[in-house]
């Protein structure tokens, strides 16, 4: 079992999504191709930190925050439709981004559960992360020359 605490982990995905055109890249696989950025990032983190998760330990994480990810889904849709009312409130379109922050803060603590509760395996620096793979199948994004080179920038 592994023990990443959550706010470690927040403070990781916080300086990832900010690192260069990530925020871009990652919202544009959540929009064209249905990716979790939360597991994105997290894919980010094992890639970071040598450890390898397989397609079982992926699909029971994606498990883990499917009702929170629901949730997201809609208080995203309605902070998008806030964002393009006219006249624009700024106040109202704050309130819905920070609730958002927290509510992604909220699953990730979920996904951290059932991550702290799986085996993980090292893999050495120079090997290929089996991660890498497992989550590219998770999303049926083999061969998506668009998606994998987001993945790439993303997480490397």
């Amino acid at each position: 079992m592994s023990n990443l605490p959550p706010a470690r982990f927040w403070d990781f995905s916080v300086k990832r999504y900010a690192l260069g055109e990530n925020m871009h890249h990652c919202l544009a696989l959540q929009d064209k191709f249905g990716v979790n950025i939360n597991l994105l990032l997290l894919l980010g983190w094992c890639v970071s930190n040598n450890i390898m998760l397989t397609l079982v330990q992926w699909q029971a994480l994606r498990h883990a925050i499917k009702q929170s990810d629901e949730k997201l889904n809609l208080h995203r849709q309605k902070r998008r439709k806030v964002k393009h009312k006219t006249p624009f409130n700024s106040v109202r379109y704050q309130q819905l981004k920070d609730e958002e922050l927290s509510l992604e803060r909220l699953q990730q603590a979920d996904m951290l559960a059932q991550f702290n509760q799986q085996t993980h395996h090292s893999v050495e620096p120079q090997q290929v992360n089996g991660s890498i793979p497992a989550f590219i199948h998770l999303y049926n994004l083999r061969g998506n020359a668009d998606a994998l080179a987001l993945i790439a920038a993303v997480v490397n």
